[in-house]
């Protein structure tokens, strides 16, 4: 009941933020709306590197290398990364240009990178049905605790 007078208040679907301004006041929404600025930004930043280090990896970490050697590196600080990464900051700044460009680019952008994630755990599933072992799949063994 509580939830459904909440709604009622609010005239359209809205995001944290909305909600925030409306429960608890002008300030508040403010730091809300600002956390979920930092949160996407974390998150965006540690996928471009990760999505930079599985396509350094496949050239045996040569990118890194030559950064590294003709750059130099920043520091040794535990959990940082070593050296300037410039293809995260490339992916970055190409989904930045994605999502500025609108919401119909961003939803077909989404939608592409969905049905890309979906057919290769479809493909990952279908190859893997060639070498499942059902020795594996009974018998005492089967759950290890």
């Amino acid at each position: 009941l509580c939830y459904a007078e909440f709604a009622a208040r609010v005239p359209k679907a809205g995001s944290a933020y909305v909600y925030g301004y409306l429960a608890v006041g002008e300030f508040w929404a403010f730091v809300i709306g600002w956390n979920m600025v930092l949160e996407d930004m974390i998150g965006a930043a540690s996928v471009a590197k990760a999505w930079s280090q599985y396509f350094d990896s496949f050239f045996n970490d040569s990118i890194r290398l030559a950064v590294e050697r003709d750059i130099g590196t920043l520091h040794k600080a535990p959990g940082l990364g070593t050296y300037p990464d410039i293809i995260a900051f490339i992916l970055l700044l190409l989904m930045t240009g994605v999502i500025a460009s609108g919401v119909k680019q961003t939803s077909i952008t989404n939608i592409v990178f969905t049905v890309v994630n979906l057919l290769v755990i479809l493909c990952i599933v279908a190859v893997g049905c060639f070498y499942v072992n059902g020795r594996n799949w009974a018998g005492e063994n089967f759950l290890p605790y």
